[in-house]
């Protein structure tokens, strides 16, 4: 995470564990099973809906009690990469 004071957010996962950020911005977080979705199609043919577990909001970015920003793991696949291999959320 790159923010000015990144200890002052914590990581919620799935909304059972809880994950500190360190100074540094670094946090590991593990992701358990998520509930399965099913997927919906027009006579067999057409996708119309999609609830994927990886498209469910699982991981939240909270400051305080508040909870500034939502991820799904599509979302976490999508940040820009650092040079070591992680994924970056910048934030203010």
């Amino acid at each position: 995470m790159q923010s000015p004071m990144p200890e002052k957010y914590l990581i919620r996962v799935a909304d059972k564990t809880n994950y500190e950020v360190a100074s540094n911005g670094c946090v590991i977080v593990d992701v358990p099973i998520l509930e399965h979705g099913c997927t919906m199609y027009l006579l067999g043919i057409i996708k119309v809906m999609d609830s994927s577990p990886s498209n469910l909001s699982a991981i939240h970015l909270n400051k305080g009690h508040q909870t500034v920003r939502k991820f799904s793991l599509n979302d976490i696949a999508k940040l820009p990469i650092d040079n070591e291999g992680y994924h970056l959320v910048k934030f203010e």
